[in-house]
């Protein structure tokens, strides 16, 4: 028997993240609202990711409480690589420099920018 997480979107701005064991049966985890348009989401087992036009937002999906907000230059395909290995975290995004990305090594709590 496997986890399963569903997403739906309610709205551009607006998610409902539920939990299931079975695919007939979900709980609904809760709700994330952004005064932004989402242009991308993603998950892994312990966190989301949400990719907005100027930002990210990774969230503790346990209780959706927020992890980290990281401002990047302007995003307009909500550009966001995010790692499924169960162990260290990694997250990569644009920077806030146009032409660089930020990578987010969330294990080591080191941040590292690159030209690109």
């Amino acid at each position: 028997m496997h986890d399963i997480l569903l997403l739906r979107v309610i709205s551009r701005s607006l998610l409902t993240i539920f939990h299931s064991l079975f695919p007939s049966v979900a709980r609904e985890i809760g709700e994330l609202s952004f005064r932004q348009v989402v242009l991308r989401v993603r998950l892994r087992k312990d966190a989301i990711a949400v990719a907005l036009r100027d930002r990210v937002y990774v969230y503790h999906l346990a209780d959706l409480s927020l992890r980290d907000k990281i401002y990047t230059a302007d995003n307009p395909h909500g550009l966001l690589c995010l790692s499924t290995q169960i162990q260290d975290m990694v997250l990569a995004c644009p920077s806030v420099t146009p032409g660089h990305v930020r990578v987010e090594l969330y294990g080591l709590r080191k941040t590292v920018v690159r030209f690109v």
